[in-house]
């Protein structure tokens, strides 16, 4: 059963599906899987950030459909809420200039000091962000979300599943598997084909796998057809 939470689960070029992002409610916490375009403003509208005293983004990497809204998101907490966002993205330099650029100043948000490989403690959940291969022009990674007795793994964009990832996945270490798949399968994409994702996945595990980053209903009739979930999105 899938324990994420989506606000959006679109390409970004599938704007009617909005743009993928995932989050965490527990208690008075929030943790937040990326913050594209259109999300801040679903956000808003689903009232998420009023009720919660901590609220944490992991960010997969600097792509406008996975930041576009972040700094909205940042002035709303900071101004009108009166909250500091803490953010976790294992590259800080390129993040900073982002926010200087945004004119986020730092004494806005909390950047939470991470390492690839490396465990985050954030009370009820932890998290551990995995670099993945997307894009050659930027760091990006994928995160390992330990949650209610589950480990989740996340890929944010990626064109493939790390060995190491798939080796746990396969031996049972992991709950429930969040993939980027698109349906065009073709040389030099940032992103993983149904076709591969199937060739990687044996089909007694796919009922864990889910496919995020939905780039159309192409995808939706392969990966169900193939056994695949996609992954549902939470009424607005």
């Amino acid at each position: 059963m899938q324990t994420l939470s989506f606000l959006g689960r679109g390409s970004a070029f599938n704007t009617e599906e909005g743009n993928s992002s995932a989050y965490i409610k527990h208690n008075d916490k929030l943790l937040l899987i990326d913050c594209g375009e259109s999300i801040f403003e679903r956000i808003k509208r689903k009232k998420l950030l009023e009720t919660c005293k901590d609220i944490t983004i992991l960010i997969t990497h600097l792509h406008s459909d996975h930041v576009g809204s972040l700094s909205s998101l940042i002035f709303y907490c900071y101004y009108m809420l009166n909250k500091k966002v803490s953010i976790i993205y294992p590259s800080p330099y390129a993040l900073k200039s982002l926010f200087s650029i945004m004119n986020n100043k730092e004494n806005m948000f909390n950047l939470i000091e991470s390492n690839e490989n490396v465990r985050i403690s954030l009370g009820d959940i932890e998290v551990m962000p995995v670099k993945v291969s997307h894009s050659k022009e930027m760091d990006c990674y994928g995160y390992f979300i330990y949650y209610n007795n589950k480990t989740i793994y996340y890929s944010g964009d990626s064109n493939n599943i790390e060995e190491n990832t798939l080796s746990l996945f396969k031996n049972g270490k992991i709950d429930e598997l969040y993939q980027d798949t698109c349906y065009p399968d073709y040389k030099g994409s940032g992103h993983l084909s149904i076709s591969k994702l199937s060739n990687l996945i044996p089909e007694d595990l796919r009922e864990k796998v889910y496919c995020i980053h939905i780039d159309g209903n192409e995808l939706i009739e392969s990966a169900t057809d193939l056994g695949f979930n996609i992954v549902a999105v939470n009424n607005l």
